[in-house]
């Protein structure tokens, strides 16, 4: 009876220590002075047409599944949010009708698991 919960406590152990090194992930950690992020647009920006919107990441390693990135573009100062849709290559894209010419601001927000950098970017619109 002894060697069987003695079987028992190994086990559970094995399961605990299995369960542990798995939740490490062996990703490095993230510096958030390395990362940088680039917007710039596929064509140039044009009002009331469709732009699409391009960010790439540098300056880490991004888990493609922990990694997410929204455009924040503000008119008025009312924020208009945009899903970045992830292409590769660390990139993502959204796209956007801007209503009138003129330089906007566009916030990048990078949610990488449990960290969020933020990054301006300006898009300039004829």
């Amino acid at each position: 009876m002894s060697s069987i919960r003695t079987i028992k406590w190994i086990g559970a152990l094995l399961l605990i220590v299995g369960l542990l090194s798995a939740c490490g992930g062996g990703s490095e950690p993230i510096d958030p002075e390395a990362v940088e992020i680039e917007l710039t647009t596929q064509a140039p920006a044009i009002a009331n047409e469709e732009t699409v919107l391009i960010a790439k990441l540098t300056g880490a390693e991004f888990p493609p599944e922990a990694t997410a990135l929204n455009f924040d573009i503000r008119i008025d100062s009312v924020p208009q949010l945009i899903s970045g849709q992830a292409e590769g290559d660390n990139t993502y894209i959204g796209t956007y009708t801007f209503p009138e010419p003129g330089t906007y601001d566009v916030y990048l927000h990078v949610y990488i698991e449990d960290l969020h950098l933020m990054e301006l970017g300006q898009v300039e619109v004829q």
